[in-house]
């Protein structure tokens, strides 16, 4: 398929996407899943999985941003 196709259609998707409401950023995160899985076959489904597991090294951070420990199991309580 020409890609200039596919960049239409995926403009067109993504746009009907938006038009439904949901949130902006699992429209987008669905449209692209889908076209991956489309086009790439789903052999793609591991790298998209091994990406989103990527994320999760610094969630950490954002989950408990008022505690922070040191190595020996003490931890510090802030409020911002």
């Amino acid at each position: 398929m020409d890609p200039a196709l596919i960049g239409l259609l995926i403009t067109v998707v993504t746009i009907g996407v938006f038009a439904l409401g949901i949130p902006v950023a699992f429209g987008l995160g669905f449209v692209a899943v889908t076209f991956l899985l489309l086009f790439e076959g789903f052999g793609m489904s591991k790298v998209i999985a091994d990406t989103f597991m990527e994320g999760f090294n610094g969630i950490y951070y954002c989950l408990y941003p008022n505690v922070y420990c040191n190595g020996n199991d003490s931890c510090i309580f802030t409020s911002w």
